[in-house]
């Protein structure tokens, strides 16, 4: 599946209200509404709220897995 560009300050922009909104409450999803109002005129609100998703996904894979080893996270850089 092809998922359109976004501008990456939507991105961003609904990535952390995303994150504030389900930091407490993992069940709880963005609205498109809430999208709409981000993203600029124009914008393609369902990509920008597929890549939010892809990226929750992947943050949260990415900490299940730094919390049961923390040298096979891809990213890991030893101090």
């Amino acid at each position: 599946m092809e998922v359109p560009a976004v501008d990456v300050n939507e991105l961003k922009q609904a990535w952390l209200i995303n994150a504030q909104a389900t930091w407490n409450n993992p069940n709880k999803q963005l609205g498109r509404d809430l999208l709409v109002q981000l993203c600029r005129p124009g914008a393609n609100v369902d990509a920008v709220a597929a890549r939010v998703w892809y990226l929750d996904k992947l943050v949260k894979e990415a900490i299940v897995k730094a919390a049961s080893d923390p040298h096979d996270v891809p990213f890991y850089v030893p101090r």
